[in-house]
Order: C-alpha cells, then structure tokens, then sequence
C-alpha cells in the first residue's frame, strides 16, 4: 500500500507530501524514520509549502534525519516565516536570539517576535520579555565593563563576578573571572583576592593549588577581610582536627600492638 502511495506522492502536491513526512516523523502507520520525515517535508518545502519548511528548518535546528546545520535551519525557517508563519517566525527570532546561523542580534530577533505575536502566538510574547531583560542585562554590562576598564576596582571585581557565575547573559568564564579579580587585586581589592583564593582552592578555572589559594587568603586577610580570616580560621582548625584524629589513630594501633605483644608474651611464658 506504502510502496504505491508513495510512487504517486513523489509528483503529487507538496500538501500529501508534507502530511506523509508527519507520519515518518511520528511513526504513525509506518516506522518511525526521520531520515524519510525529513526527505518528504525538504519535497514538499521545495514547493513552497510553509509547514514542511518549518518542519525542515526544525530537523536542521535539532539535527534529526539530517547533519545539524544552524544556518540551513535559518533558511527554511525564514522562507516559512515570510509566509507568515507564527511558529517559524518564532523559531526564526530564537535563531536570532541565541545567535545560532545567524549573529546575535535582538533587534532582528524582537522584528520576528512581533510578528508572531501579533498573530497570536503566546510564545512570541514571553521571548519579547526575555529580550526585554536581554536588552537591560547588556546594557548594564556595558556600563559595568566600562567603568572596569577604566579603573574602577569595585567594577572590576564585578565584572569577575559576571563571568565567574555566568550572570547578565553572559556564558560562565572561570578564566575571564581571574583576570578582571587579579585586576582588582592590583589595586587592593581583598574581596577580589578572596575569590581567588576559592578558585585556587576549588580548582575552577585553574588547577587545583591549596598553597596558591591560601596565598590569597592571606592576602586578603591581611587587607582585614573578615571572610578570609574567618576561611584561614575554619580551615586550620579542621587541619588540627584531622591531625588529631591521625595521632589518635596511631596511639590506639600502638596499644593494640602493645597489648598483643603482652598477649603474646603471656602464653610464652605458661608454656
């Protein structure tokens, strides 16, 4: 039945084709195939149909039954966007928004947004507010980085702040943090140099070092800063602790020792 149908749907209108890549996608009344899903709906794209260029721009987006490709999904999301497709708008200003296939850039992601929205989607709604927040957290950190470069200690360790926790949009970098907090250190910032001490002393963003973290520690500590003496404090009273537990350990492996030796001796002797 399959074999026919589909030698009929190869010259049929791009509608039936687009239909029978829903069905290879959802395995319904065939198997699941997406390599077929994707080779029905790229037919029924070709000709213009905006569903299946969604649908085309989605497998490329996610890289299912073909290789992932950000810029081929930009395409076809734009061929069916400029039909007026809500979702594909919406899926074409995310592209914008992430900066995936195309640069980064929210005022061409807020065009498309609009557009869906204004067509009802719900969605599109909910990314304008993220663009919004988008659009404040880029600003601030233009003032932040700014003022950093310029001098400005405490934005310094602010700006190590962003990139260390990944904050106003910003992808997490343990490197960058060190520098802008190394920075900061440079001019006395004992904050700054507390927080290098915790990434000495964890290991993020450079190799674990626990004689380099308390070096910084120290520092800071000798700047007054509480939360570096309270740290020194803390961990050298849990060094005490352990060092404690391990004489402890050691004099009862003594006793025991000595106690059998005594044992020993003992049967010696009534032998």
């Amino acid at each position: 039945m399959w074999s026919r149908s589909c030698g009929i749907l190869t010259k049929a209108t791009p509608r039936p084709q687009a239909y029978l890549g829903g069905m290879y996608y959802h395995g319904t009344g065939v198997s699941l195939d997406y390599r077929e899903a994707a080779n029905w709906w790229r037919k029924a794209a070709e000709q213009g149909n905006a569903f299946a260029q969604r649908n085309v721009g989605q497998m490329f987006s996610r890289g299912k039954g073909v290789p992932q490709d950000y810029a081929e999904a930009v395409k076809w999301y734009r061929k069916a966007a400029e039909q007026g497709d809500a979702r594909a708008q919406n899926e074409l200003g995310a592209m914008f928004y992430h900066g995936k296939g195309v640069p980064k850039d929210y005022d061409e992601a807020e065009k498309w947004f609009q557009k869906a929205a204004a067509l009802g989607d719900d969605n599109a709604k909910k990314w304008l507010k993220a663009i919004a927040k988008a659009r404040k957290h880029s600003e601030k950190l233009t003032r932040y980085l700014q003022a950093a470069e310029h001098g400005d200690v405490a934005m310094q360790a602010k700006v190590g702040d962003v990139y260390r926790y990944g904050r106003l949009g910003v992808t997490k970098d343990r490197s960058g943090a060190m520098k802008w907090y190394r920075m900061a250190v440079e001019q006395g910032n004992a904050g700054a140099a507390t927080d290098l001490g915790d990434m000495y002393y964890y290991g993020r963003g450079v190799d674990k070092d626990l004689a380099e973290s308390e070096k910084w520690y120290r520092k800071a500590a000798a700047q007054g800063n509480l939360n570096a003496e309270r740290i020194l404090y803390e961990r050298s009273a849990k060094d005490r602790v352990e060092c404690a537990f391990r004489d402890l350990n050691t004099l009862l492996a003594l006793i025991v020792f000595s106690v059998g030796l005594g044992v020993k001796r003992l049967f010696q002797l009534s032998a």
